[in-house]
């Protein structure tokens, strides 16, 4: 069940960014479409990743998802010589906040026996 969920939370942002590209050409233009887009899908991923993970834990996790996952497509917009730069860096930054959390949620000896 934790994979479906993660799959589906992933089709559901892949399909706002693609939706944020279709909606980019309308009246609306990026920062309303990214505003009637994004903003719920990161939401529902929050919101999830709140309830699927211990208390302290899922909201840090849902928080750096959301911030760095909002945060990056802005940033690229502005400097898109570099966007790779800030996925990369982005992606780094999830890692190392999800594995620092493992680390202190899960001490050594009971990661063994887990």
């Amino acid at each position: 069940l934790p994979v479906v969920i993660a799959l589906l939370l992933a089709a559901l942002v892949a399909c706002a960014y693609g939706l944020l590209g279709s909606l980019e050409e309308t009246p609306l233009g990026f920062w309303w479409g990214s505003l009637v887009t994004l903003v719920p899908a990161f939401i529902v991923v929050g919101l999830t990743m709140r309830s699927a993970l211990p208390r302290p834990t899922g909201g840090i996790v849902a928080g750096v998802m959301t911030v760095l996952g909002l945060l990056f497509p802005f940033v690229s917009g502005l400097d898109a010589d570099r966007a790779e730069l800030y996925l990369y860096l982005c992606l780094i930054l999830i890692l190392a906040t999800v594995t620092h959390l493992v680390m202190v949620r899960w001490p050594q000896g009971e990661a063994a026996s887990a």
